[in-house]
């Protein structure tokens, strides 16, 4: 007997957010479209899942794999995180430039020990040559902000060669990708920021 699902049950995620929460120690946590809120803590020689209530999940929770076992592993139990760009038209998601992603990625890796990144829900909505996120200093490594409120986060975008502050917010009734006041774009987001 088996049980057949859709490759991209879980997919396009409805959030994701990531911050460091110790020194060498990132939290990464995504809540899919069915609401599995999957918790990836990520250490710098393995990753390791963790809070996950589901009984289903309890033979992976704080075990230390590699990233590609680990997502093999939520595949093999129902939860598919790995999808190509073959999914994206079943799960009706907009393939992004693949450079812009990459220097998205690269920024996102080298500040992280500074900034918490969150999705914004205007990702979509932007063209396929930017990428938008939400970012806020986190200096005391905080898993979770007390006050976490709209105004407390920044949305920057990346375009092929430039990132910059945007006047965007998740509150907005549409996008705007409108540069904010008294700022320029730059190469990287360290120069940015």
């Amino acid at each position: 007997m088996a049980y057949m699902q859709a490759k991209c049950t879980d997919f396009p995620y409805d959030s994701w957010y990531i911050r460091c929460i110790k020194d060498q120690v990132a939290l990464l946590s995504i809540v899919t479209k069915r609401k599995i809120k999957v918790n990836i803590e990520i250490h710098p020689l393995y990753v390791k899942l963790i809070e996950m209530e589901q009984p289903e999940l309890e033979h992976l929770v704080d075990k230390h794999f590699h990233p590609g076992v680990l997502l093999m592993q939520l595949s093999k139990c129902g939860i598919h995180m790995m999808p190509d760009d073959t999914d994206a038209a079943r799960g009706s998601i907009q393939l992004k430039d693949k450079a812009t992603e990459e220097r998205a990625i690269l920024d996102i890796s080298q500040t992280l020990k500074i900034f918490a990144f969150q999705s914004v829900k205007w990702s979509q909505a932007c063209e396929a040559e930017n990428i938008v996120v939400r970012l806020r200093e986190n200096p005391d490594n905080d898993k979770l902000f007390l006050e976490d409120d709209e105004s407390d986060w920044k949305s920057i975008m990346w375009s092929q060669n430039k990132v910059s502050y945007i006047k965007c917010k998740n509150c907005d009734e549409k996008f705007n990708g409108e540069i904010e006041t008294d700022q320029v774009t730059h190469s990287i987001l360290p120069l940015a920021v």
